[in-house]
C-alpha cells in the first residue's frame, strides 16, 4: 500500500484459498485490523484453485479497474500509474506490469527484468526478454510493448518428444 498512491487505490482484496499456514489465520486477521476498510479478506470455505479464487475476489471488488497479483509478487514505485494511463487511453487494453518477486523461501526481494509473456507451439508459457530499443522514447520503460506472442512463437523450438 505504501508504494501506491492512496487516491487511486480503492481497495485490496486478499483471498485465502483454504491456506494451511498458521500465520494466515488469526495472526493475519489481527494484523489487518490496522487497515480497516482498505483491505478485504475473503476466506474460501474449500480450496478453489487460482482462477476460481481470482473470480471470487473480483466478485467482491468495487473499483473500476482490477489488478491481480499473486502473493509472491511485489510492486515498486510508480507501478500503477502507467497501467491506468494505458487503460484510460483504451479501455479494452489488457495491461501487465513488471512484476518483481519475493522469494517464497527466503522472502528476498528480486527486481524483475523487462520481459513479456509468450507461448510456444505446445502452448507452454515462456518469458521473452524485451530489447532495450523497444523501450526507447520519452516514456522509457513505461512505454507499452507488443505482447510478441506471434513473433515469440518463431523464437522457440518445439519441446522434445
Amino acid at each position: 500500500m505504501a508504494l501506491t498512491p492512496q487516491h487511486i487505490l480503492e481497495e485490496i482484496i486478499l483471498v485465502d484459498d483454504m491456506s494451511e499456514f498458521d500465520d494466515l489465520k488469526e495472526k493475519l486477521d489481527s494484523h489487518l485490523e490496522i487497515f480497516r476498510g482498505k483491505i478485504k479478506l475473503i476466506r474460501n470455505k474449500k480450496r478453489e484453485g487460482l482462477i476460481q479464487a481470482r473470480l471470487i475476489g473480483a466478485s467482491h471488488a468495487s473499483g473500476d479497474v482490477l489488478v491481480f497479483l499473486d502473493s509472491h509478487c511485489e510492486v515498486n514505485k510508480v507501478w500503477l500509474e502507467p497501467l491506468l494511463n494505458a487503460i484510460a487511453k483504451d479501455p479494452q487494453m489488457v495491461v501487465c506490469p513488471l512484476i518483481d518477486v519475493i522469494d517464497y523461501l527466503t522472502l528476498e526481494y528480486k527486481p524483475s527484468p523487462v520481459v513479456r509473456g509468450a507461448f510456444n507451439w505446445h502452448l507452454q508459457f515462456k518469458w521473452d526478454h524485451v530489447f532495450s530499443y523497444e523501450m526507447d522514447g520519452p516514456e522509457g520503460p513505461t512505454r507499452p510493448i507488443r505482447s510478441g506472442c506471434a513473433e515469440a512463437n518463431s523464437l522457440y523450438s518445439p519441446a522434445p518428444g
